[in-house]
């Protein structure tokens, strides 16, 4: 019965399989010093639409790591160069050789304080959702290295992520145009910036900690009651009017 258990765990869960994830492999592989194997491994992170800003960072670590203990120091200040506009604080471990690491310095001191940069002011509330255009620009992309912007959105009323993409030519400025049908109070939303394989590497917003735009509902004009009087309505405030007179008469 246990192994039952396990064989059905497994099957439902493959991330649990004992191979591991293609960076696991990268990683052991670059520390047995199989270093054309750990480089081809890294490119496959590398080339899949699955990966985020992390995995991209750890490949293209692994793989400049490698190409550096080659001997190809060009291309491996290339792939660190590429880290660090993805991530521009990320830092190598002190247990790293400091001849294979020295390639990853070139690079910080080349491309310093440069990174992609996607940004996005969130519109205020309105009063309609259905057609709202949300906008991201392209603020810096050093390499050319994004090919589209993806727009992921949710509801209130429908929690289920949709998405939208928009392939980038020469403009940096983007809109989308959310749904004619939409029907909510509130939709919650995140950009990505992705490569030509589709890999995420950059997030404005995420899953976790989105922007929000809620419906803002607009307070009707307070309408004066009326009244019946000899068959004809009567407003509060032609009412206040005829007391006021009446009382003025009985004064005097």
């Amino acid at each position: 019965m246990i192994m039952r258990r396990i064989i059905f765990l497994v099957l439902l869960l493959p991330g649990l399989a004992l191979a591991g994830t293609d960076l696991d492999k990268a990683t052991q592989l670059f520390t047995d010093m199989e270093y054309t194997k750990a480089k081809r491994m890294a490119q496959r992170v590398l080339r899949s639409p699955a990966s985020g800003p992390k995995e991209l960072v750890s490949a293209y670590r692994i793989r400049g790591l490698c190409l550096s203990a080659m001997g190809k120091t060009a291309a491996a200040v290339q792939d660190f160069s590429r880290l660090l506009v993805i991530n521009p604080g990320y830092r190598l471990s002190d247990d790293i050789s400091p001849k294979i690491a020295a390639p990853f310095y070139q690079a910080v001191a080349m491309y310093k304080n440069q990174a992609i940069s996607l940004s996005h002011r969130s519109p205020k509330a309105t009063e309609v959702l259905a057609g709202l255009k949300l906008r991201a620009k392209l603020e810096s992309d050093p390499f050319k290295m994004v090919k589209s912007v993806r727009l992921y959105f949710w509801t209130d009323r429908d929690p289920k992520t949709k998405r939208m993409a928009v392939k980038l030519k020469k403009k940096t400025a983007i809109s989308f145009k959310l749904p004619a049908k939409i029907k909510a109070r509130q939709v919650h939303y995140y950009f990505e910036a992705a490569n030509k394989h589709g890999g995420a590497l950059k997030r404005t917003g995420n899953k976790i900690k989105p922007f929000s735009i809620r419906v803002k509902l607009s307070v009707p004009t307070p309408i004066a009651k009326v009244e019946k009087k000899d068959g004809q309505l009567e407003s509060a405030t032609d009412k206040r009017s005829r007391n006021s007179q009446r009382r003025l008469t009985e004064f005097l």
